[in-house]
């Protein structure tokens, strides 16, 4: 027997910045005031539901050693396919969107060779990971990879839990181009848990032009207000309304991580609900019964 857990599109719309900072009025209206006039939303692109697995995409770990994790690492213009048939220009790294999720274990050395063939500088950010200030990828600390240029980032990851990399330069600019990925530092002295599918789910939007597929880049008052919310929906780089089918009985694990500008994701089970073992800060205390899970932008469950 199988029943199908359906990640799908309504599921997956929370409150966008205009719902969740109540007090700034209606969209459009800006509050009764002319000087902070909002426009409404782009209409959302709605797929028709289909099903799918979710992408496994891992860098690839060129070092023998067990306690390093040594990978290499290129952000590249490229293009993708958000809606089928129709092919967007992108910045990745990997060439995938989301870029290879890197695995590690508590205690590791992380290497990362990076090399940027981006037409403008940028950075790696590893976003939730204590890290040394010179690896931190923010401009104010660290020099900034030119264009063509190559950087070395090095450090030892001391804590578990799902975290995300992306750039500190021009991020409004180049995270929404496509420039992020998963981060995943297990602990093997962690708690003991029954054998299980895990999947690494990476949630986005895009604003796209819905008859080319292409990105948009512009900006108006609503973009520099309430951060810019896409048309379409991302899981794991692919196009919303995904159904993934499990086992009557089985157990999955998600790790999820809100990639997005600004706009937060609700996620819930039709008729069920899900345990919850961690967040930002690592495991919780003890496990949480939840019917729904809301994240905002930059955060993990």
């Amino acid at each position: 027997m199988r029943y199908a857990v359906s990640l799908f599109l309504l599921s997956f719309f929370g409150c966008s910045h205009d719902a969740a900072h109540g007090g700034h009025g209606a969209a459009g209206t800006g509050g009764g005031h002319g000087e902070h006039m909002v426009p409404p939303a782009t209409p959302m692109i709605r797929p028709d539901p289909w099903m799918g697995a979710i992408p496994v995409n891992r860098a690839m770990d060129k070092n023998a050693d067990p306690a390093i994790v040594e990978i290499d690492l290129v952000a590249r213009e490229t293009e993708v396919e958000y809606l089928p048939g129709k092919r967007a220009k992108v910045w990745a790294y990997g060439g995938t969107v989301p870029g290879p999720t890197i695995e590690a274990e508590v205690g590791n050395q992380v290497i990362v060779h990076f090399k940027n063939q981006l037409p403008e500088p940028t950075t790696i950010h590893w976003h939730g990971l204590r890290v040394p200030n010179a690896m931190d990828g923010a401009p104010t600390l660290e020099a900034t990879v030119p264009a063509g240029g190559a950087f070395d980032y090095r450090f030892t990851v001391p804590d578990a839990g799902l975290f995300w990399f992306h750039p500190h330069m021009r991020s409004e600019v180049q995270v929404e181009k496509g420039l992020y990925g998963a981060f995943l530092v297990r602990d093997p002295a962690g708690p003991t848990l029954p054998p299980m599918t895990e999947d690494v789910v990476v949630l986005d939007d895009v604003l796209l032009d819905p008859s080319s597929g292409a990105l948009q880049d512009g900006t108006n008052a609503r973009i520099e207000h309430l951060g810019r919310e896409g048309n379409l929906a991302l899981v794991h780089g692919q196009r919303s309304n995904l159904g993934i089918s499990v086992r009557a009985g089985e157990l999955r694990r998600f790790r999820i991580v809100n990639a997005a500008n600004g706009r937060y994701f609700k996620l819930a089970l039709d008729g069920g609900t899900m345990t919850r073992l961690g967040g930002d800060g690592g495991y919780l205390e003890a496990p949480a019964v939840v019917s729904d899970l809301l994240l905002v932008p930059g955060e993990r469950a």
